[in-house]
């Protein structure tokens, strides 16, 4: 046996630093977030939900075979993604949560 045959290959060692680039991209992306005000927050959370709805319509415009059911797939799964965040995310949150932004 050869030293070289327990060392990473190329495209492993390529993978391997493109993983720990990743992660320490996600952690700052992650930072950076956690540091914004609620109400950035708000304001970004409202502007993702725009864009998916528009994603939606723009679906449902496409003309399409009538009995084809990835339009209507499409379209449940992401109607089941925003109310499943948004549920999280008011049970999450507690009552009350965000009274200070609208002065209550």
């Amino acid at each position: 046996m050869s030293a070289s045959s327990n060392a990473p290959g190329l495209y492993e060692a390529a993978w391997n630093q493109f993983v720990i680039e990743l992660r320490d991209y996600a952690s700052d992306a992650g930072d950076w977030l956690a540091d914004m005000s609620i109400g950035h927050q708000i304001l970004g959370l409202c502007a993702f939900v725009m864009v998916l709805m528009f994603l939606i319509i723009n679906s449902a415009r496409r003309k399409a075979d009538p009995g084809s059911n990835g339009r209507q797939f499409t379209g449940a799964i992401m109607i089941v993604i925003i109310m499943a965040f948004g549920i999280g995310w008011t049970v999450d949150g507690g009552t009350g949560s965000l009274s200070h932004l609208f002065q209550r």
